[in-house]
């Protein structure tokens, strides 16, 4: 519990977790040999699997307690909030929320930049265009 899981470390995960499955990915490449290690066509199908392994583990890490840290994206740990009380004013009841514990996340370089770069006309035009 409380160990931090690195992207290296991630992806080992994820590399075990697809082999513990018996998942066989094959990326082919071009008619010619000297040509299939810089042209390799990846299908939706490979990206999704491996994708979707990843998630698996990050969701496993979580539930063990320990922090996924993803150099320059983000950091995911499990954090407890303690019990405390809602005071209701539209129902004038008060609820007891019990004590639990929620993900919480802290953006890195790279996904805060991304939204720096984001300009209210940048947005319209991508609301135009969907």
């Amino acid at each position: 519990m409380n160990k931090t899981y690195t992207t290296k470390e991630m992806v080992s995960r994820v590399v075990d977790k697809l082999y513990q499955r018996g998942e066989r990915i094959e990326i082919g490449g071009n008619r010619h040999a000297y040509k299939r290690k810089y042209h390799l066509k990846y299908s939706q199908l490979i990206v999704r699997k491996v994708l979707d392994a990843f998630l698996e583990e990050m969701v496993t890490v979580l539930s063990e307690g320990n922090t996924v840290k993803i150099a320059e994206y983000f950091k995911l740990e499990p954090k407890f909030y303690p019990e405390w009380e809602l005071n209701s004013k539209i129902c004038g009841n008060n609820l007891i929320i019990p004590e639990q514990y929620k993900p919480k996340m802290k953006l890195y370089k790279r996904l805060k930049e991304a939204c720096k770069l984001l300009t209210k006309e940048n947005q319209h035009l991508n609301e135009e265009g969907a």
